[in-house]
Parts: C-alpha cells; sequence; structure tokens
C-alpha cells in the first residue's frame, strides 16, 4: 500500500490540485494526507472527486487551524479513532491486514513523539512521502 503525505500550502489554486492528481496518477496512493490545506468541506469535496479518491476526512481551516485532510482508494477501509486541529488519527484495513496511521501536523509530532510508547512512525509534512507497506505489489 502506497501513502502521500504532502504540506501542500493551499489547495485553493487549480494548479495545485492538478499537480496532486498528477501525482495520484503516476504514483497510486491508496492513503493521501495533506496538511496547511487551507479548505473547508466543500472545497475538500471537490478535490477529492477530481483526484479520483472515494473517501476523505477533513479539519476544516480556522483561526488556530491551517486545514488537514486524509484521503483513501477504495481497496483500504478506513476507521477514525480521533481527530484535533493539528492531528487525524486512523486505522487503516486493507483485507486482512490493519495498521493505525496518525497524519499530524508540525508542533503535534515533537508533542506525540514523548506520549506514544508503541511502535509509530512519525513522518514529516515538509516533504512527499511516497511508502509501501504490508506485501509487495
Amino acid at each position: 500500500m502506497k501513502t502521500l503525505i504532502w504540506n501542500c500550502q493551499g489547495l485553493g489554486n487549480p494548479e495545485t490540485v492538478q499537480f496532486l492528481g498528477q501525482l495520484v496518477a503516476s504514483k497510486g496512493p491508496s492513503l493521501i494526507f495533506l496538511c496547511d490545506t487551507r479548505l473547508n468541506k466543500a472545497k475538500a469535496e471537490n478535490v477529492k472527486r477530481r483526484i479520483d479518491m472515494v473517501g476523505n476526512l477533513v479539519v476544516e481551516r480556522s483561526n488556530d487551524c491551517l486545514g488537514l485532510m486524509l484521503l483513501w482508494s477504495e481497496e483500504i477501509q478506513i476507521d477514525l479513532l480521533f481527530f484535533s486541529r493539528s492531528h487525524i488519527d486512523v486505522v487503516v484495513t486493507k483485507g486482512e491486514e490493519k495498521f493505525r496511521f496518525t497524519g499530524m501536523y508540525e508542533i503535534a509530532i515533537e508533542l506525540g513523539k514523548r506520549r506514544i510508547g508503541i511502535y509509530w512512525m512519525p513522518l514529516s509534512p515538509y516533504q512527499i512521502y511516497l511508502g509501501c507497506w504490508g506485501r509487495s505489489e
């Protein structure tokens, strides 16, 4: 399973959405975590449709949050555990395999490192990360 994590610094620009669509088409991620989206739920829904994903969770932009978005393809199931203005925490299921995914933005990463005592891999939202999990495809 491939995962894309990106600090997109705003998805209001059509060129940024087009670039995201090209990434999705060329790399085929099953799970996408976007931070600093600067979107409300209606605009996030439009982005989901444009890049052909089946599900999304959105933390809308507000005075103290720049916006988070988690998107996924039809090959996986997402169960929401918790979310806040700085993170989205879910269980991802693909067939019989399950894992926990926590997408965090900025300050929460440092705080979370001290609180989590289980196997956990925080990924930086300041880079585009495309990784695989599970069996080779």
